[in-house]
């Protein structure tokens, strides 16, 4: 491809493949490899969301005893797929033969929250995904934390439509006058910040990933179970990247130099 692409911009009359691939070998370059990234519209409304949720979890080891910070979101539309065939591993082969064709069993909406300090994790799996579904979680989710004696709890929220983000915050207020609960909303399309999705990558590579599931309370069966066998021996997710990172990463010393810099956008 790239021989063809010489040529037709007349760089060359003609190269052979062979050519390019050992100038290519030569100079270290694999222009068939790409990192994606999503660019920030508004770099100070970004930086300044990043920043609270990432000076949050740098926090949390400095929680006051009645004070919980939980990551929270959904992984939706998980199916059950019943598999035309299935054959488990056997030894001296690669592992199971699953039929590419399925039928479709429906589909579940799962909820799920990270404690940041331990790892533990809650999480509810609902037929439907909206606020009423998140508003049950939700209340779930505040009553055990209060079982546990927190009066300060804070949630780490997406600003999808799901969550109401116009009318939760009032909400909360409203129905537990006597907690103090803090939502922290991630920058737009920021999910690599909300560290529930770290367990949702691990919850697809064991559990969702063969997907071959005869019924919807097989699915459900198997999510549950792997939670509570992780619940056993919660462990927090290390998290390293901080604010400093964060700014470094777009050359900037301070949070006073967003506002000095070439407008709001990025440059």
């Amino acid at each position: 491809m790239i021989s063809l692409v010489l040529v037709g911009l007349t760089v060359v009359a003609s190269i052979s493949r062979r050519t390019v691939a050992r100038w290519l070998k030569a100079e270290r370059i694999k222009p068939w490899r790409f990192r994606s990234w999503i660019t920030p519209k508004s770099l100070p409304e970004f930086l300044a969301r990043a920043r609270a949720v990432l000076d949050l979890y740098a926090r949390v080891s400095s929680f006051r005893k009645d004070e919980i910070a939980w990551s929270i979101d959904e992984c939706t539309s998980l199916q059950a797929r019943a598999r035309d065939s299935l054959t488990p591993p056997v030894p001296g082969e690669g592992g199971s033969l699953v039929e590419s064709s399925y039928a479709r069993r429906g589909a579940v909406q799962l909820f799920a929250a990270l404690n940041v300090a331990t790892g533990y994790l809650k999480a509810a799996v609902k037929s439907t995904k909206n606020f009423d579904a998140f508003r049950s979680f939700i209340v779930e989710l505040i009553e055990f934390s209060q079982s546990l004696g927190k009066k300060v709890i804070h949630l780490v929220l997406d600003n999808g439509s799901t969550h109401r983000p116009a009318f939760l915050q009032g909400w909360l207020a409203e129905s537990y006058p006597n907690l103090t609960v803090i939502v922290t909303w991630l920058p737009v399309r920021s999910s690599w910040l909300n560290q529930i999705e770290i367990f949702f990558s691990i919850l697809k590579d064991h559990v969702l990933k063969l997907n071959a599931y005869d019924s919807l309370q097989l699915l459900t069966d198997r999510i549950v179970d792997f939670i509570e066998f992780r619940n056993r021996l919660p462990t927090p997710f290390k998290w390293d990247y901080r604010v400093e990172d964060l700014f470094r990463k777009y050359g900037l010393r301070s949070e006073s130099e967003i506002w000095s810099s070439k407008g709001s956008e990025i440059w």
